[in-house]
């Protein structure tokens, strides 16, 4: 996904997987107020594992990849897949 000017919705929230060994996790970037909170779960264990602030989207991808990363090595796992970044529009009910 490009992000070249892209800038979210209120309520569109740009997400990616990652599968590595027996980890899986998920990093998010959202929109909140005039900033982007990033944040990474891990999907196994149903926790927050990390979580920060940051004011462009590009940035605030780098920055969720970096923490994904370093909770993987603190789990054991050194293998970090390339990520595939969505963004997820909300379903807005026909009218």
């Amino acid at each position: 996904m490009s992000d070249v000017g892209v800038r979210l919705g209120s309520s569109e929230v740009c997400w990616a997987e990652i599968k590595s060994g027996d980890q899986h996790l998920r990093v998010l970037a959202q929109i909140y107020s005039e900033s982007y909170i990033v944040s990474v779960f891990d999907e196994k264990r149903k926790q927050k594992v990390a979580q920060d602030v940051v004011d462009d989207l590009n940035e605030g991808k780098k920055l969720a990849e970096e923490m994904a990363a370093r909770y993987l090595r603190y789990r054991g796992t050194s293998t970090f897949p390339k990520l595939e970044w969505r963004l997820t529009v909300p379903f807005k009910a026909a009218s």
